[in-house]
């Protein structure tokens, strides 16, 4: 199964093609672009005749695929970091090729009392449908608020493997609202003899905190995480 690591919106697509094809193009443009870009991208047949692509070869693996018509929002959803690169837009799931906030590491970084917004709904989405994650934090059990709050945006049927365990009482708030989550010690990686704190989806999509899942949604202090595949 080949793995697509994100989206164009239109302009880059159009950007990408011309640039294969040696059209001159906005070297400004193409150098923020190439920045950022990881092959392959995830696109349809909808977006290559929105943007003048022909494309026979592409076209008819896409049609065989079944990847006709979604919108770039819902495609994104479908590749491994999940985000679409844009040129204009700027609010998730789009990362702008211009912004500051992430560079070609996807290291988002953040100053106290910063907004993690963007941040969150990006793990949000990475989260979405994953059916086993690690959490390496050893500091879980102090930052109650925290834990609860990134529990809600775990899938309701996920497995959860820690690399410390949770006090009873934390445990019995969080089993009220998910249920049906599995929470389970990590006996089988390294991320507990490690000093970051580490989240692993489904084994393909890491992200590093430096400062620990607590500074995911607390902004009293800095923050920076890394996303990476694994």
């Amino acid at each position: 199964m080949d793995i697509y690591y994100h989206s164009l919106d239109d302009d880059l697509v159009k950007l990408y093609y011309n640039f294969k094809r040696g059209v001159k193009v906005d070297n400004k443009l193409l150098q923020g672009f190439l920045r950022y870009y990881r092959p392959p991208h995830k696109t349809n047949i909808a977006q290559l005749q929105r943007c003048g692509i022909e494309d026979r070869s592409l076209l008819a693996a896409l049609a065989s695929s079944g990847c006709m018509t979604l919108p770039l929002e819902e495609l994104c959803e479908s590749t491994a970091f999940k985000y679409i690169l844009s040129n204009q837009q700027a609010e998730a799931p789009y990362i702008n090729i211009k912004s500051n906030i992430t560079t070609t590491e996807l290291v988002y970084s953040f100053k106290k009392n910063e907004s993690r917004t963007f941040f969150i709904e990006h793990v949000k989405s990475l989260l979405s449908k994953s059916k086993i994650i690690i959490v390496a934090d050893k500091y879980l059990n102090n930052c109650r608020a925290s834990v609860v709050r990134f529990f809600d945006i775990l899938p309701s049927n996920a497995s959860v493997f820690l690399s410390h365990p949770l006090s009873q009482e934390l445990l019995s708030e969080l089993k009220k609202t998910k249920p049906n989550i599995k929470i389970k010690i990590d006996t089988v990686s390294d991320y507990k003899t490690l000093h970051d704190r580490y989240i692993l989806i489904d084994n393909k999509v890491e992200v590093i905190l430096t400062s620990g899942v607590d500074y995911i949604f607390d902004t009293n202090k800095e923050c920076t995480a890394i996303i990476r595949a694994v």
